[in-house]
């Protein structure tokens, strides 16, 4: 990631060698001459950032987000707009557009986005070890509003949801309709809640205080979906300093689950580090994982993981339960704003099946967490 960040800036240089000196400058970090890039997102306006994608499902790509930053960064009153766009190994593609912001001195938090994709995805029927390839070509809108509860740091509030989706499965794919009727046009619609208990000393990537997520959506015909389903979340992180010797420990544990006719592409999952998207799905699936760092100086960290998950078929036709999964890895992580603390690193994980390694930017469980 760093190495891309520097690439664009020596573009940048060729382009506009008036404003060289300055451009530089605002990655080096005066206090110990390392690269940084505090004052290059603290600066505001618009912000363009490199993506590197190491999902082996897509077999990974490349990608660019663009974040334009309006009102003081440090007030809670900020309003951030991402615009990006994504290519992958596999010819998936697609883009979108998100604002996140907050009114009333941060007591009220919204977060509105549209994308589309064209995917090219695997799903892994009746618990087979090979994966049948199918193509998702997806459009939609989602959004929600939080208010604070009193004073306390919890937020609760209404969300929506949009999705269309286009479904289609390869040629030698075809399991004689059990998936085929799947394979379908179809629109999904839902309304639901969401509610967040957040208490960490930083939320990209923390190492202090607790972060809880719960949502609930319901998707009905009477809201103009094609398929009445449910789907909901719980997930609570926690992070603790060890003392003042730079170790600390962070603890993982999220549950999803499903009811009615959901869509084998919307089904829950296993998410940990180790495992590709989609590999163990079913109508539940509960995922667990522990993390210690250790920070040898200002700039660099070292972690070690392991992970626990399963999923359960329940009354789904397609996917079977997986029995117990175990994941394990390590990773090294580099402060890349050390005035903002956010972390960039590289993990390398070991699932059941096969070794994956991922680029981290911010914590790892960022997915979840908000």
């Amino acid at each position: 990631m760093a190495a891309a960040i520097a690439t664009a800036g020596s573009c940048a240089l060729t382009i506009f060698p008036a404003h060289a000196n300055s451009f530089t400058e605002q990655f080096i970090d005066p206090e110990d001459n390392m690269f940084d890039v505090s004052a290059f997102l603290a600066r505001g306006g618009f912000v363009p950032m490199p993506v590197i994608i190491t999902e082996p499902a897509v077999d990974k790509g490349i990608g660019i987000v663009g974040q334009f930053v309006q009102g003081d960064p440090t007030t809670k009153n900020v309003r951030r707009t991402m615009v990006g766009a994504f290519i992958t190994g596999n010819n998936s593609f697609g883009g979108g557009a998100m604002q996140t912001g907050a009114f009333r001195d941060g007591r009220v938090k919204y977060t509105v986005g549209i994308g589309g994709a064209d995917l090219h995805l695997p799903v892994y029927p009746f618990g087979s070890s090979r994966s049948i390839e199918y193509n998702n070509v997806t459009g939609g809108v989602f959004g929600h509003l939080r208010m604070q509860v009193g004073e306390t740091p919890w937020y609760v509030g209404p969300r929506f949801r949009y999705q269309a989706s286009t479904i289609s499965l390869d040629a030698e794919g075809r399991l004689g309709g059990i998936l085929e009727e799947f394979a379908v046009e179809k629109r999904y619609s839902a309304l639901g809640l969401m509610g967040t208990y957040d208490t960490r000393d930083n939320s990209v990537t923390p190492l202090q205080g607790i972060d809880a997520v719960m949502r609930y959506d319901l998707f009905d015909g009477a809201i103009g979906s094609d398929a009445d389903f449910d789907l909901g979340m719980v997930a609570l992180h926690g992070f603790q300093k060890l003392g003042d010797n730079g170790w600390s420990i962070g603890a993982m544990t999220r549950y999803d689950w499903s009811n009615g006719d959901t869509p084998f592409n919307m089904a829950p999952q296993i998410s940990l580090r180790g495992i590709s998207w989609g590999r163990y799905a079913g109508e539940r699936a509960s995922s667990t994982e522990i993390q210690l760092r250790k920070d040898f100086d200002n700039r660099w960290a070292g972690v070690a993981f392991a992970g626990y998950g399963t999923s359960v078929a329940g009354n789904s036709r397609i996917f079977d339960d997986s029995g117990p999964v175990h994941t394990y890895g390590v990773g090294v992580r580099y402060k890349i704003a050390r005035k903002l603390g956010i972390d960039v690193g590289i993990d390398i994980a070991r699932g059941p099946e096969e070794t994956i390694w991922m680029l981290q930017f911010g914590h790892a469980w960022m997915r979840t967490m908000e």
